[in-house]
């Protein structure tokens, strides 16, 4: 084999690798792209999530808050009915105990949790919050799915600029195949090799 008909071979087969790495790069970058976008959409529901939450916890505190106001009226009655009516004040503290028994609220008192306790709403709204923990999305959680699709457009980036270069080192490619004299395309070839080299080398750098 003559050395002008070797050499169309080796341009056509580094034009051929060349050509499918920018391929590569092309749809390895959509792939990026495509991942970013899924984990903006799942930041953005996250964020929903935490935040009915925080509704749902903030309801529920509202709601034991006014449960609390009525076991600390019904002790405050069931002590005025002591003196008078002992049998309707203890009926009223049984009322006001199965309050407390029932929805747990006692344990969220300041002080005395009788009549002249203090309910403690945001004791309360915390154990809410964390009551649902083990299926509950952490409060950092859409921040840190928001970073993770910076980091897939980051790379996305970085893998449509690999693409560029490639189309670059295409072109000088295709220069040195038609350019007959010899130093010129032997340049032209040794600057598209290490064009290739150099966008593989950036390109890992930057895609991991």
């Amino acid at each position: 084999m003559d050395r002008p008909r070797r050499w169309e071979l080796l341009v056509a087969l580094v034009l051929a690798i060349t050509s499918i790495s920018g391929a590569v790069l092309t749809y390895l970058s959509i792939q990026q792209e495509s991942a970013a976008s899924e984990a903006d959409e799942r930041a953005v529901i996250e964020t929903i999530l935490i935040q009915q939450q925080y509704a749902g916890a903030t309801a529920q505190n509202h709601g034991f808050g006014d449960l609390a106001a009525r076991y600390r009226r019904l002790l405050a009655e069931a002590e005025a009915l002591e003196a008078t009516d002992p049998e309707r004040a203890a009926v009223t503290r049984q009322l006001a105990n199965a309050i407390a028994a029932q929805t747990g609220i006692a344990e969220f008192f300041s002080g005395d949790p009788g009549a002249k306790g203090t309910f403690d709403y945001e004791a309360h709204l915390d154990a809410a919050l964390h009551y649902f923990d083990v299926v509950a999305i952490p409060p950092d959680q859409p921040d840190r799915t928001a970073a993770r699709a910076d980091a897939y457009r980051d790379r996305s980036q970085a893998l449509a600029l690999g693409a560029v270069g490639m189309l670059a080192v295409v072109v000088l490619l295709t220069l040195a195949r038609v350019v007959r004299r010899r130093w010129p395309r032997l340049v032209l070839f040794a600057a598209a090799a290490g064009g290739y080299l150099a966008v593989v080398a950036v390109t890992a750098v930057r895609a991991i």
